[in-house]
């Protein structure tokens, strides 16, 4: 069996060891690239979502704008309202914004709503029932602020938020005067709509939770998905959007695998050269070391041939 010099082997090793000191390097850029990538790309969605998030709260604050004004009328011109009056208004609120329902509570029954045929949820018992659950007009009077309480049934395919506003009349005594709730349904279809957040024309899922961790819209399995989450801010109430990639997030950077093919033939070069540049060094070394054995072995025969001449010349004398 042939017998390779211990060199060849030491040359190898060496060639191997650099290849992986090199594919070691790459896989440490190639982490690197992937982490800035992903980076970079929920970036790109936050961007995305920062516009729809603005989408949703002037759509829905647009909305509650209209039982501000209706308050404002109430409260500063005519506290003395008549259904025509009423009906009236909130027929022009309807059209101003689309999925809206104008409703008006006067202490503790709901005395004019409008629409009043329209819909499951203008039934006043339904209304009541459903506002006093939430204890929403409590929080509204409360805080002499706008409110948004839960979501309701509106009919067999939809729901409708309620929003109430309380009303207060301005007394000579300095001290308002409470004299009701101005309110709206607004259709949860529409308001997701006017935020572009139903046509998915940004490639991304969303969810959008109430501040109670309801699921407002989406599929709430999106929220075990690493979304990226934005506070929608609302008068008295703060919601959730959320969004992931509909094809999910990227596992590696676009040039994860060219990144690693050119580190993969690098890594050759590299070890090759090593294991060349040493086999061949150690190859001129030993040529120089067997040189100089050469002569020593010469001079070593030049002397033992020397002191075999001498011992036969000694012994010639000898027997002579």
């Amino acid at each position: 069996m042939k017998k390779y010099p211990v060199k060849l082997y030491i040359g190898i090793i060496l060639g191997v060891l650099a290849a992986i000191s090199v594919l070691a390097v790459i896989r440490s850029l190639s982490r690197a690239e992937t982490k800035r990538y992903q980076t970079e790309y929920r970036e790109k969605v936050r961007s995305q979502m920062l516009a729809t998030k603005t989408r949703l709260e002037d759509a829905t604050n647009s909305r509650l704008s209209l039982i501000q004004g209706l308050g404002a009328y109430i409260s500063n011109v005519n506290p003395y309202i008549y259904r025509e009056e009423f009906n009236t208004l909130a027929k022009l609120m309807v059209i101003q914004q689309s999925g809206v329902r104008g409703i008006l509570y006067q202490d503790s029954d709901v005395d004019l709503f409008y629409p009043q045929t329209e819909g499951i949820a203008t039934k006043p018992a339904n209304l009541k029932s459903a506002i006093g659950r939430q204890g929403v007009a409590t929080e509204a009077i409360k805080n002499k602020s706008i409110v948004l309480g839960g979501w309701m049934k509106w009919d067999e395919e939809n729901e409708v938020l309620i929003a109430l506003s309380p009303v207060f009349l301005k007394s000579n005594n300095k001290k308002d005067r409470y004299w009701g709730l101005a309110g709206i349904l607004i259709d949860k279809n529409s308001l997701f709509q006017a935020a572009e957040i139903t046509n998915n024309s940004e490639n991304l899922q969303y969810v959008v939770q109430g501040e109670n961790g309801e699921i407002l819209f989406g599929d709430k399995e999106v929220l075990q998905e690493k979304p990226v989450i934005l506070d929608v801010k609302l008068p008295n109430n703060l919601w959730k959007l959320a969004a992931v990639p509909e094809s999910s997030w990227p596992k590696n950077s676009p040039i994860y695998s060219k990144l690693w093919m050119a580190g993969t033939v690098l890594a050759l070069v590299i070890g090759g050269l090593v294991f060349g540049f040493f086999y061949l060094f150690t190859k001129d070394k030993n040529f120089g070391e067997s040189n100089i054995q050469t002569g020593e072995n010469i001079d070593t025969d030049i002397q033992t041939e020397e002191n075999i001449n001498t011992i036969n010349t000694d012994e010639k004398s000898k027997v002579k």
